[in-house]
């Protein structure tokens, strides 16, 4: 059983909307696997240069909780957009070699670098516009 991770740019009144017509945001999403709020708030606390603290979860918004739980959508803490549109290319190579060599990411960097590139240009999108980035995950 695997976890679709969709990262999608929204404004707060149609963010929930992603659920029923992903279509719809196609243009500022992007589809992954296996990335929950868990996996995120790791990637963050390295972005921040901090042990990671479960307490970092708590940031990330629940929008909507549907089945049991097997699909939820997230809104990313505006201050983790942030950290992620800082990160240069030096930094951003260490976090994610950082990130793939947790036991919970578990993957070599390559695999995981082209997810930190579509975040960050999704945050740069999202913080032009006024807008969030959210998380869909469907189990």
């Amino acid at each position: 059983m695997g976890v679709l991770a969709d990262i999608y740019v929204a404004s707060e009144a149609n963010a929930a909307d992603y659920d029923s017509d992903p279509a719809r945001f196609r243009s500022e999403s992007g589809s992954w696997k296996r990335f929950t709020i868990l996996e995120l708030s790791m990637l963050w606390a390295f972005l921040q240069c901090h042990e990671w603290n479960v307490d970092l979860m708590d940031s990330f918004t629940n929008v909507l909780l549907r089945d049991g739980g097997e699909r939820m959508i997230f809104r990313l803490p505006d201050e983790f957009l942030y950290d992620v549109m800082a990160a240069d290319d030096g930094k951003a190579g260490e976090v994610v070699r950082q990130w793939a060599a947790t036991e919970e990411v578990g993957c070599d960097p390559a695999e995981v670098r082209p997810f930190f590139e579509g975040l960050k240009r999704l945050a740069e999108i999202a913080v032009c516009s006024g807008r969030g980035v959210y998380l869909w995950n469907c189990v």
